[in-house]
């Protein structure tokens, strides 16, 4: 019997050193209780203090895997299911899922996981000809543009269009990273619905929905069911009591992907008149009745994935979700800078943090487009030379 056991236990101390000196690890965790977690690429089972953990798709090499652990969320078998175990996984120098181009539920990704942003077209000169173009015509439907949170280094789901005759500004300031899509957004039913100003999306809840006091904005929405919150019917709620309910006589919302105008006289989605659509009619009201006032919205706000909340997304996540949705996605990486100069930027926390995210998420080949800004948001240009993330001053030390 002791003789058994010393082989059993010989075998599995074979087994361990294979699989560390592999610098890969499985490790399940069942009911609940364990945590699955790399420690100088081992994988270790034990149970946690409470401990804020990051989303799986946070940790995106292996330095971050060094550092961070994983909770298993698996069911406990409350409810009659089969307790089922999750593994955690990584694979030096190969991706968990090759060829998704996405974070596994189980892994890490590695350089073959890395997302590549190009235009359409593969011409980023084009492109960046067109975003020009786009930005100075008043007629046109402008740039649609997203800007990573500074704080989480996060997408959420909303973004801003600009136009240099009306809105020159985005949601961020000098040095803030983004995303950029090419001209045909409108055309490709990206945003769900857009507001004159900032509309608070993110803060969404069900009292928007059934509230005795106010209209049914989720029906209003008509983004979800008559019931269901999200991003759209939140703007709406937050647009009609501080905007709408104080007289300051701003453009009605629209739903870009039904062209509708959501009209709060009768609380119905209204067409468009003559060849408007969920841009050029705001723009248009905006332009010709408030100009430049105190009353002006600093940036507007679309919403291109409505059920994202206080939680923001990591990169992969949002493409995926994109892609589920049939939406474009970003054609391009893009920098708010001032006269196209980098110095402050490279000493800038949030600026070296993002980079630093973007440079594990995204290949050094991708496309940055560079805002030219004559204050620290306000935005007068993209300029027209090509340039790549691989290129950003302060790359190859974070």
């Amino acid at each position: 019997m002791y003789k058994n056991v010393c082989i059993i236990l010989l075998i599995f101390l074979v087994y361990l050193i294979y699989k560390i000196s592999r610098n890969e690890c499985d490790c399940f965790s069942v009911g609940g209780q364990d945590s699955c977690y790399f420690d100088n690429m081992t994988c270790k089972i034990g149970t946690f203090a409470q401990k804020s953990s990051p989303d799986p798709c946070s940790i995106v090499n292996a330095d971050d895997c060094n550092k961070s652990w994983w909770q298993s969320e698996i069911d406990g078998g409350s409810n009659g299911k089969t307790p089922i175990g999750v593994a955690c996984k990584y694979v030096k120098g190969e991706c968990v899922t090759p060829g998704t181009g996405f974070h596994s539920i189980s892994g890490c990704p590695a350089e073959s996981c890395k997302i590549k942003l190009e235009p359409k077209d593969k011409n980023p000169s084009q492109f960046l000809a067109r975003i020009n173009e786009a930005f100075n015509d008043n007629n046109s439907n402008g740039v649609f543009v997203s800007m990573i949170d500074d704080i989480t280094g996060l997408m959420d789901g909303s973004g801003s269009v600009l136009n240099k005759n009306t809105y020159i500004m985005a949601y961020g300031q000098y040095c803030s990273l983004g995303f950029i899509w090419d001209t045909d957004w409108l055309d490709k039913n990206l945003v769900d619905c857009l507001f004159p100003m900032n509309a608070m999306t993110s803060y969404f809840d069900s009292s928007n929905c059934n509230s005795p006091n106010y209209p049914n904005y989720c029906e209003f929405a008509h983004t979800s069911g008559s019931n269901t919150p999200d991003r759209c019917s939140q703007g709406l709620s937050y647009y009609f009591k501080n905007n709408y309910m104080k007289g300051n006589n701003l453009p009605n919302p629209t739903n870009c992907e039904q062209n509708k105008i959501y009209d709060y006289e009768t609380m119905k989605r209204l067409e468009f008149q003559n060849k408007e659509n969920c841009f050029t009619y705001i723009n248009d009201k905006y332009k010709n009745i408030l100009k430049y006032t105190h009353l002006a919205p600093v940036w507007n706000e679309g919403v291109f994935i409505k059920d994202v909340g206080y939680n923001f997304l990591d990169y992969h996540t949002g493409f995926k979700k994109l892609i589920e949705l049939n939406k474009p996605l970003p054609a391009a990486l893009l920098i708010l800078l001032y006269n196209v100069d980098f110095t402050m930027c490279i000493n800038n926390k949030n600026y070296k943090n993002i980079l630093k995210r973007l440079k594990s998420n995204f290949t050094s080949d991708t496309i940055v487009v560079i805002a030219n800004c004559y204050d620290r948001d306000s935005i007068t240009s993209f300029d027209d030379v090509p340039t790549t993330l691989g290129e950003m001053p302060g790359y190859d030390k974070v």
